[in-house]
């Protein structure tokens, strides 16, 4: 019965939090204040696009093709391509799709093509590189591209690209497929538009040239990181030179993004940068058009985008260009997220009629809600911490009442969670009776020791007193409880 009742509060914690997502999900991605970030998903099969769009995804950002040529003894042929951009674009029912075509070859060899080893694999033949050597290979997934886009908004992507010539090449081989489609009357989007990844950093610098070539750019923040540091990110030895947050690389950000802009084109990321909550601050700031991600994150960056001002994003971005280190930028962001983060206390923080058998359930029924509301994503980690402080002391404080607490670097928010319990648990007491009313609080680490000593002291106190027991016991909307426990707590 212990286990059963275990993994059935695991799957309200899954399914809670995957609810939230949803409400979130469904909605469009916006600040606070109207400004509209378009957030897509990043893809490698034609199977991730129906999770990517009932994720919340506003469009496809990054579709992969190279997984297509991937683990296999010849390449795919134009006939199973098409079908497969076909299903993403019918998939996405109007939505925008970004095809990128194959980026293989370096790290992701073919064993078809017969490439030879490479020392810098990053750094040499591949992708848009060896599409002359390859030509055939590469019409014909152009021309699949070019049929598919009659079905729907498409839009191709060129990786790796680093001088001029290759967009010319590169568009030289799509006109040609898109003019023996017209001779072969097969229909396609003559207005299909073409961009470039920007990874390698010449690219940067030579943005107004590609802008009279091509309609749209992506920042791929990972390979773009890598490059422009000389930081392999697959060695842990050199994760500190890994790190975007070093002010030269926010510069090259903002020279890359005011550059597109100044030359009116549309541009978005789709790098591991834009999948994490930290950054996007600095990333709304920064002026994108789109941020791409793993559907996964989508609702969560959603929830994260809708509570914050653009105004306030533009002037943190501003400050951390000035920073010297990427230590200061760090230094900057907990300062915002201090300033700009979850309230305290929030009504969907308070659960009233609450169930728990145990001391044990009623903790973990309080990280849970931590994490349904995207307030951890460590709710184990959370948790230890708890029990680490209920080992040297009982927080249950007599007359009913327990105050359960800790600080955790696993939370990005300081919080306290009210559950009312339908039947008391027991707990270990100070006066050895059950508990009847938890109020669970968790203090960031960084906030250090006087924030936390602040609140429990207050909490700790109000509890002694009859009339505050009283008011929190007969008190059954949750939006009054957090009114009546601000004031009293003067938080």
């Amino acid at each position: 019965d212990t286990a059963h009742r275990y993994y059935s509060m695991e799957r309200q914690r899954l399914d809670g939090r995957q609810a939230v997502l949803r409400n979130f999900g469904d909605q469009p991605a916006a600040t606070l204040d109207g400004h509209k970030i378009e957030i897509a998903a990043n893809i490698a099969t034609v199977e991730e696009a129906d999770r990517a769009f009932a994720a919340g995804a506003e469009g496809i950002g990054l579709f992969r093709t190279e997984m297509l040529f991937l683990d296999r003894a010849s390449a795919p042929d134009e006939a199973e391509q098409h079908e497969i951009y076909h299903r993403v674009i019918e998939a996405a029912d109007g939505r925008p799709v970004i095809i990128r075509t194959m980026d293989v070859g370096g790290d992701k060899s073919l064993s078809y093509l017969n490439l030879p080893p490479e020392q810098n694999p990053f750094l040499g033949y591949r992708a848009v590189r060896i599409y002359p050597q390859f030509e055939s290979l590469f019409r014909t997934q152009v021309r699949a591209l070019v049929r598919a886009s009659g079905h729907g908004p498409l839009r191709v992507m060129l990786p790796m690209v680093s001088r001029l010539e290759e967009i010319r090449w590169a568009k030289k081989i799509i006109a040609e497929e898109q003019a023996l489609c017209v001779a072969e009357s097969k229909s396609f989007d003559k207005k299909m538009q073409i961009g470039t990844m920007l990874e390698v950093p010449s690219a940067a610098f030579a943005l107004d040239e590609f802008s009279r070539e091509v309609d749209f750019f992506s920042i791929g923040s990972n390979d773009l990181l890598q490059y422009f540091m000389a930081a392999d990110r697959a060695d842990s030895r050199i994760a500190p030179l890994y790190n975007p947050l070093q002010p030269a690389f926010l510069r090259l950000l903002k020279q890359i993004v005011d550059k597109a802009r100044a030359n009116k084109k549309w541009i978005g990321l789709c790098g591991e940068m834009g999948g994490q909550k930290r950054y996007l601050p600095l990333l709304a700031g920064l002026g994108l058009n789109e941020i791409s991600v793993s559907a996964p994150a989508i609702g969560g960056l959603k929830a994260e985008l809708s509570r914050l001002d653009l105004a306030d994003c533009q002037q943190l971005f501003t400050s951390a260009l000035k920073c010297a280190t990427a230590d200061e930028v760090g230094a900057l962001f907990d300062k915002f997220s201090a300033q700009h983060s979850l309230p305290l206390l929030a009504p969907e923080m308070v659960v009233v009629n609450a169930d728990a058998a145990t001391k044990e359930e009623a903790i973990k029924r309080g990280v849970d809600l931590l994490y349904i509301h995207g307030r951890t994503e460590q709710p184990r980690a959370v948790e230890e911490a708890i029990w680490q402080r209920e080992a040297n002391y009982s927080t249950g404080f007599g007359h009913g009442f327990a105050i359960p607490h800790c600080k955790s670097s696993a939370v990005n928010a300081n919080s306290v969670v009210v559950l009312k319990f339908a039947r008391p648990v027991p707990w270990n007491s100070l006066d050895e009776k059950p508990v009847r009313v938890v109020i669970l609080m968790v203090i960031r680490e960084s906030d250090g020791a006087t924030e936390h000593m602040k609140i429990i002291s207050a909490l700790a106190r109000q509890v002694t007193h009859e009339n505050f027991r009283d008011s929190i016991e007969q008190e059954q909307n949750p939006e009054q409880l957090c009114a009546f426990l601000k004031k009293k707590i003067g938080c």
